[in-house]
């Protein structure tokens, strides 16, 4: 018997306006928008809308737990325009801008090329995007900006031959901090012009364009107070890895210019497909905008009260029947707007792209973040040999890709239905220390607190637990951590494994992973041994399983996973 109660009216209508997913896509928004900056009017000059519109940018930028994350999913970058643009509409533009056509187009290109993005993802620089031309308009495929391909130099030269190829793009200044962006232009190699590519450019520091580069503000205007610019460039010289380069098209180490695609005009779509997610973005925006201004529109016919049919009497503007058509036709506009772009939206992502259906962390931004963190290993040597959990030479972690499903039922149903389980839950334990964005905190007392809330909510003695699935990320600071806390949690000792000597670091996935292989290990009573490692490093008080699987019988068991910035998980295991 379901006893739940049904959907609300409110909840129904919120599944309509805005799918099944609504606190997912939209919670964060939401919630966004109640904080002080974005409830604050924005009033003042157009300078001063701008500036609130960067410093509300910022405070944007440090709620997200990673801007290469939004820049990577449509569905956020379109929530994000849907719930901003009624709200700030500078802001929309320059987020938009800065997500979506400039990180989006260094994400998607150079997949095998390791990026330093670290810079526009703290919004220590803003990113933009230069393709329409004063010319052109909409024909961007016909732009006149030249990239000139210079072998002595091993790089280009971007020049805009006359006023007519100035860049009419807006967020160029160097209001709200330094400024870099892809810029689309002409590749000229050896004389031949290959088409249109976009070429990753620094315009700005804090105060004034860079050498080579000329932007000149263009007047305020009614409206979105956005720094409207004119912005062209006079031989300034980027280096060979500027260019986003890609099937479409690439100079190699031998200086010529190499393309899996014939076509210039394919080429140049290529180049630029994140204006399809931006046409989507920019479509959530009208939505967002037609559905708060019908909301004003109900509140205020609810609220406003006029005279009524009788003397002295007041009444609300709904109360008249002809205020009714205005209304609902407005409505049924507002519901059929939110319907077909979330019928674009599932259609686009339905596309066949592999990389749209999966998550990946082995992708350049991320693999420079941890290089220059200094939490990746990087060593010479065996790359299969990288990560060693608990060894004294270890050297940070090796990323990894994998998944892991596991079906979860209540026991009295398994038994019900006949049902033989594979592991029970026994019970689970989280916290949180907030310590450092990827450090764990060196006294491992909140971790500690994890595990023992698991160990309390199985109701286990530590001398209960028979194997210990470690997080043994192969970090020193990690590593030495975890060793001090499964010495002081388990006196017993119990026999220690660290999977990720074998699999990499596989992220949000490795927690999932490793309790399935705990799972495993409670199924065959073989403990897999820590890759890499011939014995822990001296001084570690712990039981590494090494060198060969070793068997045991395994009834109890836990599985660690502390996440960066302090959130720390354990669960309980044990054999049905």
């Amino acid at each position: 018997m379901n006893d739940a109660a049904p959907p609300s009216t409110n909840e129904l209508l919120t599944a309509v306006l805005f799918g099944p997913n609504f606190r997912q896509e939209h919670g964060f928004w939401r919630r966004l928008l109640t904080t002080e900056p974005f409830r604050r009017p924005g009033g003042g000059t157009p300078d001063e809308r701008l500036a609130l519109s960067y410093h509300r940018m910022r405070i944007l930028n440090n709620a997200l737990d990673s801007g290469a994350r939004l820049a990577a999913d449509p569905r956020a970058l379109a929530a994000l325009h849907e719930w901003l643009g009624p709200v700030d509409p500078a802001l929309t533009t320059v987020a938009g801008i800065h997500y979506n056509l400039f990180l989006g187009s260094l994400l998607d290109h150079d997949a095998d090329t390791l990026r330093d993005v670290s810079d526009f993802l703290a919004l220590r620089r803003v990113g933009t995007f230069l393709c329409t031309e004063v010319a052109h308009g909409n024909d961007a495929a016909a732009v006149e900006t030249t990239a000139t391909y210079d072998p002595g130099r091993d790089g280009f030269v971007l020049h805009t031959p006359h006023a007519g190829a100035q860049k009419f793009m807006p967020n160029t200044s160097p209001a709200g901090g330094p400024k870099s962006g892809v810029v689309a232009a002409r590749l000229l190699v050896d004389g031949a012009d290959r088409g249109v590519f976009l070429f990753l450019t620094p315009l700005t520091d804090a105060h004034r364009a860079l050498p080579g580069v000329r932007v000149r503000r263009l007047p305020a205007r009614m409206g979105s107070p956005v720094d409207h610019c004119l912005t062209s460039f006079d031989h300034c010289f980027v280096p060979r890895d500027a260019l986003l380069a890609g099937p479409q098209g690439r100079i190699g180490d031998d200086g010529r210019f190499h393309s899996e695609i014939p076509n210039r005009r394919r080429r140049f779509l290529t180049s630029i497909g994140r204006v399809t997610p931006g046409k989507l973005s920019m479509s959530a925006c009208a939505v967002g905008s037609a559905r708060v201004t019908l909301a004003i529109a109900v509140r205020y016919a609810g609220h406003r009260m006029i005279s009524g049919s009788r003397a002295a009497q007041q009444v609300p503007v709904y109360a008249h029947r002809t205020h009714h058509g205005p209304l609902a036709g407005a409505m049924a506009t507002v519901y059929a707007m939110s319907l077909l772009h979330r019928r674009a939206l599932d259609r686009w992502e339905s596309a066949p792209e592999a990389d749209r259906a999966t998550e990946s962390i082995v992708f350049p931004v991320a693999m420079t973040g941890f290089a220059r963190s200094g939490a990746a290993a990087q060593r010479d040597g065996d790359p299969a040999r990288l990560c060693r959990p608990f060894a004294a030479d270890r050297a940070g972690i090796v990323m990894g890709e994998g998944a892991a499903v596991m079906v979860l039922e209540r026991a009295e149903d398994a038994r019900a239905r006949g049902a033989s389980p594979r592991a029970l839950i026994a019970g689970t334990g989280a916290t949180t220390d907030a310590h450092h964005p990827t450090s764990p905190h060196p006294s491992g007392d909140v971790a500690r607190a994890a595990v023992d809330g698991a160990l309390r909510d199985a109701g286990w003695r530590p001398e209960d637990v028979d194997h210990v699935n470690a997080h043994g990320t192969s970090t020193p600071l990690n590593d030495a951590t975890e060793a001090a806390l499964i010495g002081r949690a388990y006196p017993h000792r119990p026999p220690v494994t660290a999977p990720k000597g074998v699999l990499g670091h596989c992220m949000g996935a490795a927690g999932a992973i490793e309790a399935g292989l705990t799972i495993l290990t409670l199924q065959h009573g073989m403990i897999p041994p820590i890759a890499n490692l011939d014995a822990p490093e001296p001084g570690f008080d712990i039981d590494c399983v090494t060198k060969a699987p070793r068997e045991v019988p395994v009834r109890r068991a836990v599985s660690h996973s502390f996440g960066f910035g302090g959130q720390n998980a354990v669960i309980a295991l044990q054999a049905p």
